[in-house]
């Protein structure tokens, strides 16, 4: 990993020597937008106050998101490139679901659950190789591949809270939305073709499909707890549980964490490939 971030630094440098030493016939800039998935993540929740009993299933893949691409390419011969690219990646993530429950023996009934929905933003610059394959006058195939370094950060938008009321006499459960945040960095692989469609003689339309591998393993967290942010209700019963809640300092009793956050997934983009 070490030797990995020295070297990425040193990728402009090398680029401005080809350019030096004249081994570049052309070059290039390429500008794309489109959609991307990921495999999801390994998440889970904790509670210590040994007074509820939990009930929680890990996240699901969700929903497609955004991605947009810059890259400058310098073109060794007539169809082997280089390139440095930067970049954007966002996109929402469903965190898993615990159902918290009055246990049995209890003098209450009910429960309350929360599944956290989150924003996922990352920035890579990457490094690519990439050669053209003449198929006619109007269209090229470009395969191509290469690693980036990606950082960013993974932050909580909405808690989405259900509950049902506790015992006979309507007694509500305490509202405690969870808020999670994490700041990201890593090395990730890609590779994909791309099709170019001949606009004119320096410019083309690109549609382009890659796959990447890219995994967070045990995220830091930099904050995981309940807020304090609830309506205690009435009765004995109620207040116990608040208090229960919210004593300590810090990461509270009822935590959720991502151990594995896997943004490996397929991308399929489309944009415009200048060269000159």
């Amino acid at each position: 990993m070490v030797m990995k971030r020295n070297i990425l630094p040193m990728l402009p440098l090398l680029f401005c020597l080809m350019v030096a030493n004249g081994q570049a016939r052309t070059f290039g800039i390429k500008s794309v937008l489109g959609s991307f998935t990921t495999e999801g993540s390994v998440d889970g929740w904790t509670e210590s106050l040994n007074y509820f009993s939990l009930n929680a299933r890990q996240s699901k893949g969700s929903s497609s998101g955004m991605n947009a691409s810059l890259e400058f390419a310098l073109y060794l011969t007539e169809d082997l490139y280089f390139s440095l690219g930067i970049g954007y990646l966002n996109k929402e993530v469903m965190g898993g679901k615990a159902v918290f429950s009055y246990p049995e023996g209890s003098d209450f009934r009910g429960w309350f659950s929360s599944q956290p929905q989150m924003s996922l933003s990352l920035y890579p610059v990457t490094a690519n190789i990439g050669h053209h394959f003449y198929l006619n006058d109007y269209f090229r195939l470009v395969v191509f591949g290469g690693a980036g370094y990606y950082f960013g950060n993974i932050n909580t938008l909405n808690d989405i809270l259900s509950k049902e009321p506790a015992s006979s006499d309507n007694i509500p459960f305490g509202y405690f939305p969870t808020y999670y945040s994490s700041d990201l960095s890593g090395t990730g692989f890609h590779g994909g073709v791309s099709l170019d469609i001949t606009l004119s003689e320096s410019t083309f339309f690109v549609i382009e499909a890659l796959y990447r591998h890219l995994i967070f393993n045990d995220p830091p967290t930099e904050q995981s707890q309940f807020v304090t942010d609830f309506d205690p209700g009435e009765g004995d019963g109620s207040v116990f549980m608040l208090y229960k809640l919210l004593s300590g300092e810090g990461p509270g009793p009822i935590v959720y964490r991502i151990s594995e956050l896997n943004v490996s997934g397929f991308q399929i983009r489309g944009g415009i490939r200048f060269r000159f």
